[in-house]
């Protein structure tokens, strides 16, 4: 049990299916626990913004019954061929995993640039902030750390993704190719990194028609559940069908990140403003600059989400929904003035961040697409609270803002 920012239980070696069950029975066993004291352990991924997130490490080694076969003495790293074929692989195919490491939109929201959670496909010699770290010392300890999941995966498929991406890298003989970073990302400057949402995934140029499919009945899910959900917090139906529209997203984010959060995760950083109601206030401004670059899929999403006049309906509608949830208004009405986005104001060249938006991601800035959300003056921002069922109790203390606290384990 290592204690960071909290407390990171570490559960002993086994092999992976016992080790999944151990996982299991420990979640299990906390909340059996907690609930004895009025407490219920979510094990979510990212439980609060302005925290790093919980994480579900998982450390993996190869042994013939005796020995370690990842540790090489007579390598500078002790890292044997065997294993850098292993780290490779697991390198190449991260973002073909996600889905099992990163299942539901909670998941993704723990993916901040700057935290403690990795972004990218890095590896590195005993860094914490790279996906797959390289713990190579002793022939017992020797092992990679693939640092990608969180506390909310199912165990089972993680280390099954995991492991098999790891053997699929010996069985082609994958060399690492890619230097390691340095500190934080350094040098993964070019490298893509994970997406996270369902519409931005679809307008992807990037060709990929399974995750193309998914995302459209992601969407048309949460088209119909969420006012419902909101509204009527006791809608069981409503909730599972947000909770499977998130879970879709997760697996549609293959197809990579667009200017929303590019943007979002610039106000996040510049403005202290929450991931969530970033991507909200960005989403329709966005999307309208890019309807003419992609009007067929405009015309779909339309479709799914039971609209009528085509894709030029969707914004509208975007935004009438917005408003009845309580997330209308403009980044001034927001607290977000022109003044305190100067660092933001225009987007670095087309990199995976960018490039998968089918507009001119070059031209993407405060002058020519973000002028509609500072309509207004900035004022301090508005607390938004979600309607509160009659058996929920208040908190008993406001949350106060803290500052980033040591790693999570």
């Amino acid at each position: 049990m290592r204690r960071g920012a909290g407390l990171g239980p570490a559960i002993g070696f086994s092999e992976a299916p016992e080790q999944a069950d151990r996982a299991i029975l420990f979640k299990t066993g906390a909340k059996k626990i907690g609930a004895r004291f009025g407490i219920m352990p979510g094990f979510m991924a990212k439980p609060l913004q302005g925290l790093p997130g919980c994480s579900g490490h998982i450390h993996q080694r190869l042994s013939d019954g005796k020995n370690n076969l990842f540790y090489d003495a007579g390598n500078p790293r002790k890292m044997g061929p065997l294993f850098e074929s292993y780290v490779a692989g697991q390198v190449a195919c991260m973002m073909d995993f996600d889905p099992m490491v990163w299942p539901t939109i909670n998941s993704c929201k723990r993916l901040v640039d700057g935290f403690w959670a990795p972004v990218k496909p890095t590896w590195e010699l005993d860094n914490c902030t790279a996906s797959f770290r390289v713990i190579a010392g002793s022939p017992k300890a020797t092992r990679l750390e693939t640092r990608c999941p969180g506390a909310d995966v199912n165990p089972y498929l993680a280390m099954a993704a995991v492991i098999a991406a790891g053997l699929d890298g010996v069985e082609k003989g994958l060399k690492l190719t890619a230097p390691p970073i340095t500190g934080s990302n350094g040098g993964a400057k070019h490298i893509g990194r994970a997406p996270r949402t369902l519409i931005e995934s679809h307008l992807s140029p990037a060709w990929h028609p399974l995750c193309d499919g998914i995302a459209l009945e992601g969407a048309r899910l949460a088209a119909r559940a969420l006012p419902v959900a909101f509204h009527t917090p006791g809608n069981l139906q409503a909730r599972g069908d947000m909770t499977m529209a998130s879970t879709m997203g997760a697996i549609a984010f293959q197809k990579d990140l667009g200017a929303v959060h590019s943007c979002a995760h610039a106000l996040g950083a510049v403005c202290d403003m929450h991931h969530g109601l970033a991507n909200a206030l960005m989403i329709d401004t966005v999307l309208a600059w890019n309807h003419a670059a992609a009007p067929a899929k405009f015309d779909e999403l339309a479709h799914v989400c039971g609209l009528t006049g085509g894709g030029q309906a969707l914004v509208p509608w975007l935004r009438q929904l917005q408003a009845g949830i309580g997330l209308g208004g403009t980044l001034c009405s927001h607290g977000v003035g022109r003044r305190s986005c100067r660092g933001w104001s225009t987007l670095p060249r087309p990199t995976s961040a960018t490039a998968p938006t089918p507009g001119p991601a070059r031209r993407l800035t405060l002058k020519n697409c973000l002028p509609p959300l500072f309509k207004g003056t900035a004022r301090p921002p508005v607390l938004l609270s979600l309607p509160r069922s009659k058996k929920s109790t208040p908190l008993s203390s406001p949350l106060k803002k803290t500052p980033c606290p040591p790693q999570v384990v």
